[in-house]
């Protein structure tokens, strides 16, 4: 469990909590990953994505499900978001079996919902947006949608 746990931020309860999201992800049989295409290398490969990039990308995700979803339904929706910013070590194997950048958005969902943006009386396994997240998912939607509807008028300019 130490593996699992942030020095002086988690409590036993998020450590337990994260290890069972863990072990259920192994032992539930999941569908498969997208392939994902070689990385270009170079130096700027050696550093991740940073996790608080992730909080857009999840929230949109959650928003585009209805306001809530399991964990492989907002990974796989986080993914397209993404997936051109992530670098080589992302995709590194982590000991809890899921890959670097898919457990930085499990850190990410742990700090939305510290921070109210998602509902903390789910049920286990569910991720759902509060009112707060539902106001800020659909905000940032409407922000995508702007900057499609401005890229496409351009087009037909």
């Amino acid at each position: 469990m130490k593996g699992l746990a942030r020095p002086l931020e988690d409590t036993a309860d998020d450590i337990v909590r994260r290890a069972l999201d863990a072990l259920e992800s192994v032992s539930v049989k999941e569908t498969p990953k997208p392939k994902v295409f070689a990385r270009p290398t170079g130096n700027e490969d050696q550093q991740k994505f940073p996790q608080k990039e992730f909080r857009a990308p999840i929230l949109i995700a959650l928003h585009r499900l209805g306001g809530s979803g399991s964990k492989q339904a907002v990974t796989t929706a986080v993914l397209p978001q993404v997936q051109d910013k992530l670098k080589d070590a992302d995709f590194e194997m982590m000991q809890t079996g899921e890959r670097r950048w898919e457990n930085a958005v499990a850190w990410e969902r742990s700090d939305l919902k510290k921070e109210g943006y998602l509902r903390s009386d789910s049920r286990r396994g569910l991720w759902e947006l509060s009112e707060q997240g539902r106001t800020e998912a659909a905000s940032l939607a409407r922000g995508i949608q702007a900057e499609l509807s401005v890229e496409l008028a351009g087009r037909n300019a």
